[in-house]
């Protein structure tokens, strides 16, 4: 696997978190979690970070614990004072919930205070609870920056600053928040950006901020997913996408599948039309999008997760991130408007090193823009095979 990351730093490799010198208390949380070995990016990234202190750019596959990386450094530099020490910022509130749910396993005999702040909920009591000043304080940035302002957030005291989906949050539509949170954050606070994407862009602009930072990246010819097997079918016309689909989901054996399209109304037009055509219950297929409500959105992913519905259809919203270990399947109805994002889609089949399939359904006009993906991330796409139940096998 060190074939496949490049470093501005030497860094040595931990093959046991026993050896990483980290608290028995956080041990205690690694193991009962499940963890057993740490990922070649918890090899490399944990012990410099909680050590050197310095800054850290890290790129890594989705689903190869990003997150488990740093919620583990950072919970070790955590002190049990009645200080904030860690903020973690992510764009949505899945993601969010999804690192509290880690930090809490992980921490749970640490006996750390960490506190969940995001959009969607009681104002009041996320003041109330952020006046107990939780050592750990996980948000979405709008919500983080509001209880800045009205001083419920106390950021003096931060160590460590960790950007979650660094590419996304960088990126025009976030980048405003988080430059008014910097803004409030001490000069000598560490700073860490993880992401399974690091445009050029985007390490241009974290280096023009951030201070001579450790930098791990995957090298460009290992860029797309171990582990994936990359297929399209052109279907000619975008009318003829509906009738694939159909036929695809009557006669093979796949399993849970997440399907992608590029706007909420075609997410719902979908879901409408597949559940009503195959005669099947609305616990078979179920659907998301940033419209719905908070609980609305937990519910679609929590019956998915508990394989309560077998296929999920999907705006962008849960292509980043969102961990569900059984899905071995992804669908692009629509290729990704960023290429960037086709990287974070098909990364949720194949999770810690699992096999995954993703399927591209495309049109003629479609054609080039495949291309330009696979050449892009130097990267396999096969024809589908007209039997598709070989493909499952």
């Amino acid at each position: 696997m060190s074939d496949y990351f490049k470093s501005n730093n030497e860094l040595k490799i931990y093959n046991e978190f026993d050896s990483m010198n980290l608290d028995e208390q956080l041990l205690m949380g690694i193991y009962s979690y499940g963890f057993e070995k740490p990922s070649p990016i918890q090899q490399r990234i944990i012990v410099p970070m909680i050590e050197t202190k310095k800054d850290i750019i890290a790129q890594a596959h989705s689903g190869t614990g990003k997150t488990g990386a740093f919620s583990i450094a950072s919970l070790q530099i955590t002190e049990k004072s009645n200080k904030t020490q860690i903020l973690v910022l992510s764009p949505t509130r899945e993601l969010t919930e999804q690192s509290y749910e880690v930090y809490k396993n992980l921490a749970q005999y640490k006996k750390i205070k960490i506190h969940l702040s995001i959009g969607g909920t009681n104002r009041s009591d996320d003041i109330r609870q952020l006046k107990k000043n939780p050592q750990v304080v996980i948000a979405t940035p709008g919500r983080c920056y509001d209880m800045i302002q009205t001083n419920a957030l106390v950021v003096n005291n931060l160590k460590c600053i960790i950007i979650d989906e660094a590419d996304d949050m960088l990126s025009f539509g976030f980048k405003e928040q988080l430059v008014d949170i910097f803004k409030y954050i001490p000069d000598e606070t560490q700073m860490a950006l993880f992401s399974a994407t690091m445009p050029d862009e985007i390490l241009k602009l974290a280096n023009s901020f951030m201070r001579d930072p450790i930098t791990i990246l995957i090298k460009k010819d290992h860029i797309t997913l171990i582990g994936i097997k990359q297929y399209f079918v052109n279907v000619n016309e975008e009318s003829n996408k509906y009738g694939f689909i159909l036929d695809l989901f009557k006669t093979t054996s796949f399993p849970q599948a997440i399907l992608f399209c590029n706007s909420k109304q075609k997410v719902e037009w979908l879901r409408e039309n597949i559940a009503n055509t195959l005669d099947v219950s609305n616990s078979f297929i179920g659907f998301i999008h940033g419209d719905l409500s908070k609980e609305e959105r937990k519910k679609a992913l929590n019956n998915f997760k508990s394989m309560q519905t077998r296929i999920l259809i999907s705006s962008e919203l849960i292509s980043r991130g969102i961990d569900i270990q059984h899905v071995k399947l992804v669908i692009n109805y629509d290729l990704p408007k960023s290429k960037n994002n086709y990287i974070h889609r098909i990364g949720r089949s194949g999770r810690m090193g699992r096999k995954g399939i993703a399927i591209n359904i495309i049109n003629t006009n479609e054609i080039k823009y495949l291309l330009d993906i696979r050449n892009h991330f130097n990267t396999q796409i096969d024809e589908l095979p007209e039997n598709y139940n070989t493909i499952f096998g």
